[in-house]
């Protein structure tokens, strides 16, 4: 007898329900879908216990007749889409017909429905599958859906949950989401009894903003509009002050669906490059609207990813869109997409002072605000202080050189495509590498190369330094590659030629500039100051870290509590 066999409709309904319904946050999603797909204008949605005992949502949309209420349950039911055409051009969030059916497939479910050309609605008795009772009742036109004890039936499924709090914020992160991307909509949203948000309707986009993520996020927020041929772009992004140890709090909106999608992340990333320091994110709130041809929706199960036909494009475009907002706020100089940051950086400070100079970082005025009669010192062999016609100025002088170095480097690659100047040794140095050094050095040395190294092969795994950068005269270069090769192999998988010159480049300015602990005269203050605000990004080091903190006439009363 053979041990193959067909699956019974129970146990495939709660495969497919596993796919579409990981957790309470997913019932919520579908159902506040399904009620602005039936073009609602007030979904209130009622949680127990963080959605795990029960889920209601409630809307005063067009509500269902009792022949589609009946078919509505059923999978892949749906009134989005009738032929496979209808995929490319999908207007509506719900088009699968899978999310009903996948919730009866887990739960107690109960529908009720009126439709707005009745006079009576029904109700809808479902458990695990199985139609129980459909009754007449009186109702207002809309739907009320409640869902109770979500996965009782799947024991497996039930265990993964987490605790009422935990379930809870995931389901506020998706109410929030929808909320956002309908400001026109007015949302309820009350757990256990208690009101959570009451967001009124036809509420202006910067107002809901400042409501669901907070005044104190809210006043960070620079506004962006950004239009192009192939898509428009409006919304939010927070000044580089504001950032996120996760991409979490970055809202993407697509024709009014939130997605989730690693080229977006990237490219906000990238966009705000050494502004941030490595481990940080860019928080954002933006809306884009995309030719619905030029974009695939039909991915996975949850509807939350999208593909688009030119990603390429749309990652220039997204940008772009950053660069542009940052540029008018004077966060960077020129509209030029910094080369991809890869290299780890270590944090700044998390203490109260650290936070206090981190909110002064950016944007410094430009150099006629710094009064080069006054007097320059050096605090600690570490800090330049530098007196500005309107107070005092710090600059970390290893973090402003090795800036100021960086973009030397970079500018001379991208405008002359020559090879950085290079010193020859007068006897040249043999150094020895390992396996997994090999295998990476086969893949740099042409970009050594570039960088002014003068390597050739002697034996073996053994090479000859020939000629070096001519900025690193006076260091240990065998040392230097070594560390260069081991940040290489300890970092991730890189994808493109560019990270690798980047990610050298970083590393040479860092090695060749200035120390903390050398001692610098005047003049070489001064002109780490005239270098360091000629650079397109004077504010931040290649690692994220800021260069300068000023302080204003002002700030410094208040801090001694003079009077002004």
């Amino acid at each position: 007898m053979g041990i193959i066999h067909t699956l019974s409709e129970s146990v495939i309904s709660a495969i497919a329900a596993g796919e579409v319904i990981e957790r309470p946050a997913f019932v919520v999603k579908e159902l506040i879908e399904n009620a602005i797909d039936a073009r609602a204008n007030h979904i209130r949605v009622l949680l127990k216990k963080g959605g795990i005992e029960q889920i209601i949502v409630a809307d005063n949309g067009s509500g269902m007749t009792k022949e589609d209420l009946l078919l509505s349950w059923k999978l892949h039911t749906t009134s989005k889409i009738t032929n496979e055409e209808d995929l490319s051009t999908v207007t509506t969030l719900g088009f699968r017909g899978e999310a009903l059916s996948s919730i009866a497939a887990s739960s107690s479910l109960t529908i009720e429905s009126r439709h707005e050309e009745c006079v009576e609605g029904w109700r809808l008795q479902i458990k695990n599958s199985e139609l129980i009772e459909a009754t007449p009742i009186g109702m207002p036109i809309g739907t009320k859906i409640i869902v109770d004890r979500l996965f009782a039936n799947i024991p497996a499924r039930k265990k993964t949950l987490k605790n009422e709090k935990t379930e809870l914020r995931h389901c506020i992160d998706q109410f929030i989401s929808l909320a956002l991307a309908y400001p026109a909509l007015h949302f309820t949203l009350i757990h256990n009894g208690k009101d959570v948000f009451d967001l009124p309707s036809n509420q202006l986009f910067v107002e809901r903003v400042k409501t669901v993520l907070g005044s104190s996020t809210a006043d960070s927020l620079l506004q962006l509009t950004y239009e192009h041929s192939y898509c428009t772009i409006r919304g939010f992004i927070t000044s580089p002050v504001i950032s996120s140890i996760s991409s979490s709090r970055q809202l993407f909106f697509i024709n009014g669906r939130p997605i989730h999608d690693k080229l977006l992340t990237q490219a906000l990333k990238d966009a705000f490059g050494t502004l941030l320091e490595i481990h940080s994110h860019p928080l954002c709130v933006l809306a884009l609207t995309i030719p619905r041809e030029l974009i695939d929706v039909n991915v996975h199960p949850k509807k939350d990813s999208v593909r688009f036909v030119q990603p390429t494009l749309m990652y220039e475009i997204v940008s772009n869109a950053i660069l542009s907002t940052l540029r008018d706020h004077s966060y960077i100089r020129q509209h030029t997409l910094q080369a991809l940051n890869t290299i780890e950086g270590k944090p700044m400070t998390q203490s109260i002072l650290g936070r206090e100079l981190q909110s002064r970082v950016a944007p410094i005025k430009e150099l006629q605000h710094i009064d080069w009669t006054g007097s320059f010192s050096q605090l600690h062999r570490l800090f330049i202080v530098a007196p500005t016609t309107d107070g005092i100025i710090l600059i970390d002088q290893h973090a402003a050189h090795e800036r100021i170095l960086f973009e030397q480097f970079t500018n001379a690659l991208k405008q002359t495509q020559e090879h950085v100047q290079s010193t020859q040794l007068q006897q040249p140095l043999l150094f020895s590498l390992s396996s997994s050094e090999m295998l990476l050095f086969e893949d740099i040395k042409q970009h050594l190369l570039v960088m002014g190294f003068d390597i050739e092969p002697f034996e073996g795994k053994t090479f000859s330094l020939r000629a070096i950068p001519s900025f690193f005269e006076d260091r240990d270069c065998i040392t230097v590659l070594h560390e260069l090769l081991d940040t290489a192999l300890s970092d991730l998988p890189l994808h493109a030629v560019d990270r690798y010159t980047y990610r050298m480049l970083t590393f040479l300015a860092c090695k060749s500039a200035i120390k903390a602990g050398d001692s610098l005269s005047v003049p070489q203050q001064k002109k780490i100051l005239r270098d360091l605000f000629a650079c397109e990004q004077p504010y931040t080091c290649p690692h994220g870290r800021p260069t300068a903190v000023e302080f204003s006439k002002r700030q410094l009363y208040t801090m001694f509590k003079r009077e002004k």
